[in-house]
C-alpha cells in the first residue's frame, strides 16, 4: 500500500501544480513529504492531491505567489521510519524541562507564566474572549491568562482520552514526541539554515505545550494544524484533527464539514503554513481583514474558506516577522545538539554562527556557557560507561 501510494503520490503532485498566478514574482517549488502513522486514518493519494492543489490556489488567491508542490523523495514515508531517522539525527540531545511540558505527568499551574506570556504576545486583549467563548472582554491579561489555562487543561483531559479501536490510547509516551510541537521546534530546526521549502504532510495530532514560545490559539485548543519555521523553511500540517470531525479535538471554529470541505480545510492550515510564515514571513493575525494570516481557529465560517476563489488580498497592517529569532533559535538547538553529541568540530562551527547574530551579547554568552556544560556531562557520562 505504501509503495502504491508514493508512486500516486508523483503522479499526482506533479500533474496539479500549475494553476496560473497574477503575479511577477518567482514560482517557488515546495517538497512535500507525506508522514503516515498506523494510529490514525489517512488521506488517500487523490486526497492529498487535492489538498495541494487547493493550497497553491489559495496562496495565489491571498498573496498573488505561486507556489508549486512536488513531491519529495520519498514521497511518503512511515513515522516509524521518518521519526526514527531523525530521532538517531538528534540523540542524546533532549528537550529541558523549560522547553517541554510533560503532558502525562506535568502540572499545568508550574506553566502559568507562558499562559500569561501567550496572552500579552497577542496584543489583542479584546477580542481574546471570543476564542474561549466568554460574553465580555477580559479586563485583564491574569484573568485571561487563568481562562486560557483552564480551557487548555480541559482539552488536554480529552485528547488524553481518544482511543483506537483496540481501545488503546492514540497519544502515548513512546509515540509522543511525533505530535509535540516542542520536539516537531527541534525537527524543524534540525537541518539549520537553507534556500529550498519543505513542507511535512502527516497524519497524526500536533500538541501545543505550554512553554515560553506557545502560541495563545493553539493554547486554546491544545492542538495545531501546522507549525513553520523560517530560516529553515520547513513546516509541518497535522491533518488528524480536521480529518476526524471530532469537536473535542479540532483547532478550528468550521462546524460540520462534508469530506470535501474538510479537504479544504486541510488545504487553508497548508496555505496558511506555507504561504503566510515562509513565503510571506508574516506573524499570525486575527484581524478580520488578515486574510491568509489568519490561523484557521480564528476563521469564525466555512464560507470564507470555500469561497477562496473571490478572496481579496489583505488590508491588515502586516506584522513581518522577526527573523532573528528564528536564526537564534535554529543556533541554539544545533548546538545544543553538537554539545550533547560531544562533536566538537559541530560545536566549535555553530559557535561562530552564534557569536555572529546581532543579537545581545550575554544572551551569546548564556547559550555557550550552556552549551559546556552539556559538553561536561556527556564527558562524565562516557567515562562513567567505561
Amino acid at each position: 500500500m505504501l509503495a502504491r501510494l508514493c508512486a500516486c503520490i508523483l503522479l499526482v503532485l506533479t500533474c496539479g501544480a500549475g494553476a496560473a498566478v497574477p503575479t511577477t514574482a518567482p514560482a517557488i517549488e515546495v517538497r512535500v513529504t507525506h508522514v503516515i502513522s498506523d494510529r490514525f486514518p489517512v488521506l488517500s493519494d487523490a486526497e492529498l492531491a487535492t489538498v495541494l492543489k487547493t493550497a497553491s490556489e489559495m496562496i495565489a488567491t491571498g498573496y498573488q505567489r505561486d507556489v508549486r508542490f512536488v513531491p519529495a523523495k520519498p514521497a511518503a514515508r512511515t513515522s516509524a521510519d521518518f521519526f526514527g531517522d531523525l530521532r538517531k539525527r538528534i540523540h542524546p540531545y533532549a528537550l529541558s524541562r523549560a522547553e517541554h511540558f510533560d503532558i502525562f505527568e506535568g502540572k499545568l499551574e508550574d506553566c502559568a507564566p507562558a499562559f500569561l506570556g501567550a496572552v500579552r504576545h497577542t496584543d489583542d486583549l479584546s477580542n481574546l474572549h471570543k476564542f474561549l467563548g466568554r460574553p465580555q472582554p477580559f479586563t485583564d491579561e491574569a484573568t485571561a491568562a487563568r481562562a486560557l489555562l483552564g480551557a487548555y487543561g480541559d482539552r488536554l483531559a480529552k485528547l488524553k482520552s481518544l482511543r483506537m479501536a483496540d481501545g488503546s490510547p492514540r497519544l502515548n509516551q513512546a509515540t509522543y514526541h511525533q505530535a509535540s510541537l516542542a520536539q516537531w521546534e527541534v525537527y524543524l530546526t534540525l537541518a539549520g539554515p537553507k534556500t529550498d521549502y519543505d513542507l511535512i504532510v502527516s497524519n497524526g495530532l500536533l500538541i501545543e505545550e505550554p512553554i515560553e514560545s506557545a502560541a495563545f490559539h493553539t493554547l486554546v485548543t491544545a492542538t495545531a494544524n501546522g507549525m513553520a519555521f523560517p530560516f529553515s523553511n520547513n513546516c509541518t500540517v497535522g491533518y488528524f484533527a480536521l480529518l476526524s470531525g471530532d469537536p473535542d479535538i479540532r483547532a478550528d471554529h468550521l462546524g460540520a464539514l462534508s469530506a470535501a470541505e474538510r479537504l479544504a480545510a486541510i488545504a487553508y492550515a497548508v496555505a496558511h503554513e506555507v504561504g503566510t510564515h515562509l513565503i510571506m514571513l508574516r506573524y499570525d493575525d486575527y484581524s478580520p481583514d488578515a486574510g491568509l494570516a489568519r490561523p484557521l481557529l480564528v476563521v469564525r465560517d466555512k464560507s470564507e474558506i470555500l469561497s477562496y476563489a473571490s478572496w481579496s488580498l489583505p488590508t491588515a497592517r502586516t506584522r513581518s516577522l522577526n527573523l532573528t529569532s528564528f536564526r537564534c533559535a535554529v543556533a541554539r538547538t544545533r548546538i545544543g545538539i553538537a554539545a550533547a553529541r560531544g562533536d566538537a568540530d559541530a560545536l566549535f562551527k555553530e559557535l561562530d554562527v552564534l557569536e555572529a547574530l546581532p543579537v545581545d551579547q550575554s544572551w551569546k554568552d548564556s547559550i555557550t556557557a550552556w552549551a559546556y556544560s552539556m559538553v561536561e556531562r556527556s564527558t562524565r557520562s562516557i567515562k562513567k560507561g567505561q
